[in-house]
């Protein structure tokens, strides 16, 4: 095989895409369980209710009825706030760096500001296609970011080459 080399950068915004997709699949069990309290919190607000109501109790009526509904948009307000925590972050702490990926027979190097690192192709445990941005899944949680203008390069594959590539070595893609 060739050695394939891509240059490119990355920036706040491949961050944040990228937050959102390691984030959004831990954020999704545990929204899961945000839900799960939230119907048995308005589940006794309901039962309480009718309580009320059964001995025209107007004044817990509207109090248990508030906090019931109240309660119904906590796991938006939860992802929400999650969504704009991370947009925080990225928007004032995370600045533009170049980054050079070299794809070989041994698998994946990497250099940011340079340190190197290096993945072998046992390590590469899946792919992502998520927007403008291809996120590659290593052992440990760790990704690999690579925009699509990296793609766009002299030299560079087209990035349908780039994953025809990730699978010829058995890297599985997440959205199949």
């Amino acid at each position: 095989m060739t050695p394939i080399a891509l240059r490119y950068q990355l920036g706040p915004d491949e961050y944040l895409a990228q937050q959102q997709a390691v984030i959004g699949d831990a954020s999704r069990r545990a929204l899961r369980t945000v839900w799960k309290d939230t119907l048995l919190f308005v589940g006794a607000c309901a039962f309480g209710f009718l309580a009320a109501f059964q001995a025209n109790n107007r004044i817990l009526m509207v109090v248990l009825g508030t906090a019931g509904l109240a309660r119904l948009l906590t796991p938006w307000d939860h992802k929400i706030k999650l969504q704009a925590q991370i947009a925080a972050h990225a928007e004032k702490s995370v600045r533009r760096r170049d980054i050079s990926l070299r794809i070989d027979d041994e698998g994946l190097h990497e250099e940011v500001e340079g340190v190197r690192s290096f993945a072998p192709w046992p390590t590469v445990k899946s792919f992502r296609k998520l927007g403008h941005i291809l996120l590659i899944r290593l052992a440990g949680e760790l990704w690999v970011v690579i925009p699509e203008v990296a793609f766009l390069g002299a030299g560079a594959p087209s990035q349908t080459e780039f994953i025809a590539l990730l699978q010829s070595h058995g890297v599985a893609n997440e959205t199949a």
